[in-house]
């Protein structure tokens, strides 16, 4: 990948040079023999003088993407930046298809609700707007950076918002002292380690009121989708890096044995919502921060704003969340110290 003298980081051909180059360009065509070069020279001369192709070098100059981006492992970057974070949530379900469902599964008498996973609160804001008399809701995330948005963000209105920053596994609550459990994208927070989806459930489990519910929004876990394929294509798993797509998400779903790997109960799958920018640059703004510079790049190239997901929401009651923990939970999980539920010989204690 060449470099550009006028523009760091250094762009892909066709995204190269400003009008400043136009000259130099000029005379190294009539010069260079080497086809491959001239190919990369005729284009990129081309593409300065396109007033769109221009804006789109703006962009990719002074975006600041890294090479690999904010989704290359489980370290969660992309949770270090919620301006980035917050304008992919919002754009994926723009019209909130999927958060009515879910709100309208909500009990209307939930007075105090925790919403798991928070992050720049999208779940929240439905809640505030559908169901404003609700007494209380805890945002729980485990990323500072997250909780300083979501204090900000809400520090004022009703219901109101409590921020709790703490991991799934260790809710700063008391037992039985929630409504209603919620998450959109959040629970499990790995969704590969059914052992974490399963410790994450217990806790959860232990924090909810008789009769309360634990609803969730997620991926729809066939992986068929187009996000599928951007994550395909742009972020590097070892154990899967010479797969092709098929067999890409044939292994994604091996490792999912039940809804969310912990055996949740679905109550709609298979919406398909998109993923929804305003324009291709904002769709290249933000998945060049969350995938990487050739993701940013590759959106500008293609002028794609939108990307189809399958969604699915699942709905329980404590009741059978402690029959699925019951069945589920492996005899030797210790149960951590304090008031957490205990999980002794497979039972729910």
């Amino acid at each position: 990948m060449g470099g550009c003298p006028h523009c760091a980081p250094p762009l892909c051909p066709g995204l190269i040079g400003d009008y400043k180059s136009i000259d130099p360009l000029e005379q190294a065509i009539t010069v260079e023999k080497d086809p491959h070069v001239l190919s990369v020279i005729s284009s990129a001369l081309y593409n300065i003088r396109d007033p769109e192709k221009r804006k789109d070098n703006d962009v990719a100059c002074k975006a600041g993407w890294l090479e690999n981006g904010m989704i290359v492992d489980e370290t969660n970057k992309w949770y270090w930046a919620p301006h980035i974070y917050d304008r992919f949530s919002h754009a994926e379900d723009p019209e909130g298809v999927t958060f009515r469902l879910a709100t309208s599964l909500c009990p209307r008498e939930a007075k105090a609700v925790l919403d798991v996973g928070s992050g720049t609160g999208r779940f929240i804001e439905e809640l505030k707007e559908r169901h404003p008399r609700m007494d209380v809701i805890y945002a729980l995330d485990s990323s500072k950076e997250m909780i300083a948005y979501l204090t900000k963000k809400f520090e004022a209105g009703s219901p109101s918002v409590k921020p709790l920053q703490a991991t799934i596994e260790d809710i700063p609550l008391p037992n039985e002292s929630i409504d209603l459990v919620v998450s959109s994208w959040g629970f499990p927070s790995r969704v590969w380690d059914k052992d974490l989806a399963m410790r994450e459930l217990c806790e959860i489990h232990r924090v909810m009121k008789e009769g309360a519910s634990l609803i969730t929004i997620g991926w729809d876990e066939d992986f068929s989708d187009e996000m599928t394929e951007v994550w395909y294509k742009f972020v590097t798993e070892e154990t899967y890096y010479f797969d092709s797509l098929s067999e890409y998400r044939r292994r994604k779903r091996s490792r999912i044995t039940s809804p969310r790997n912990c055996g949740l109960t679905v109550g709609k799958k298979r919406l398909q919502v998109p993923v929804k920018f305003a324009d291709k640059r904002e769709a290249a703004y933000v998945f060049g921060h969350l995938f990487g510079y050739s993701a940013g790049v590759w959106i500008l190239q293609n002028s794609r704003r939108e990307f189809q997901m399958r969604v699915s929401i699942t709905k329980d009651d404590k009741a059978s969340l402690g029959n699925v923990l019951q069945e589920c939970v492996p005899s030797d999980v210790k149960e951590n110290q304090g008031d957490h539920v205990h999980v002794v010989d497979g039972s729910v204690e």
